[in-house]
């Protein structure tokens, strides 16, 4: 008979591929649908606005996912601590990113329309870091279910 851990790991991991499995698939329909619809000058502006978004994440995130992930795994009672620490500060070097991109974008005069699309693609990359918050707390708790089940919202979101 399998052990508590022997479980807990196949259940993880299966709840991991399943979700993997629905990611592909919501990038398949994305990558299809949208370009038809967006058309060249909407894709091009929607990659700029990712690319600067992903580049403002990492620096926004610090680094918080991992330690955040082993610090609730080893002290669990902490959590609540622990994730609005981390909450907060994305928020403030989000805010601060936020705050530069847009006088950068203003600096060197782009469209109003590349402008507006980057901060709505802003918006919804504030809403995916606190979302790996919550994703660092749950895999630090082993609530992987819930992990994955956030994953496919955020990146359905997204």
């Amino acid at each position: 008979m399998m052990g508590h851990t022997t479980k807990n790991i196949a259940k993880n991991a299966s709840v991991l591929f399943g979700s993997q499995v629905i990611m592909w698939l919501l990038t398949m329909a994305f990558m299809v649908v949208m370009p038809r619809y967006l058309g060249v000058a909407g894709v091009g502006q929607l990659q700029f606005a990712s690319s600067i978004w992903m580049i403002m994440g990492i620096i926004t995130a610090f680094g918080t996912d991992t330690l955040l992930t082993k610090e609730i795994a080893r002290q669990p009672n902490k959590t609540t601590a622990l994730f609005g620490s981390a909450i907060l500060l994305r928020f403030m070097l989000f805010l601060l990113g936020y705050g530069l991109v847009v006088l950068a974008l203003t600096y060197f005069a782009y469209s109003i329309d590349t402008i507006q699309v980057v901060c709505i693609v802003g918006m919804a990359s504030l809403l995916r870091q606190f979302i790996a918050v919550a994703q660092a707390a749950l895999q630090g708790l082993e609530k992987m279910e819930f992990l994955s089940l956030g994953e496919i919202l955020g990146n359905a979101l997204y």
